[in-house]
């Protein structure tokens, strides 16, 4: 759940109030990145929730996988656009986001991988990922 509160607080902070525009280390290519964002803080939101209310394995292990994805598309994406500009500030922090933005691609893709193992597993354990269809469940 506090992940949950956290995709929340992210996107009342970008979007509602006091808005991404304030802050001054991000510049005109911003808005080539935010709704990406948005689609990214919204399934994480409710792959946490997901993941919270539900004792479903498969349901668990496909919500996570995909929000999972989605950050390592979102990370590549904010990394190849690189909407900020640290001009005027005291120290340069360029070299340090992107090394962020790499680990974070890094982690949410070994995530990505762990949340597709289970999810085949659980899959495989009921006779659905076996290549043959779906059981016969008569």
């Amino acid at each position: 759940m506090l992940a949950a509160g956290i995709d929340l607080a992210l996107l009342f902070l970008i979007f509602v109030w006091p808005g991404w525009e304030l802050l001054s280390f991000f510049n005109d290519r911003t808005s080539d990145v935010l709704g990406l964002v948005a689609l990214w803080l919204v399934v994480d939101l409710v792959a946490n929730l997901t993941a919270a209310a539900s004792d479903t394995d498969w349901l668990r292990s496909a919500a996570e996988f995909a929000a999972a994805m989605l950050t390592v598309i979102t990370l590549g994406w904010i990394l190849a656009i690189f909407p900020f500009d640290f001009t005027g500030l005291a120290v340069d922090w360029t070299t340090a986001i992107r090394v962020l933005l790499i680990v974070g691609m890094v982690g949410a893709a070994i995530g990505a991988v762990a949340h597709g193992i289970r999810l085949r597993r659980y899959l495989a354990e009921r006779g659905y990922a076996s290549g043959r269809g779906w059981p016969d469940h008569r």
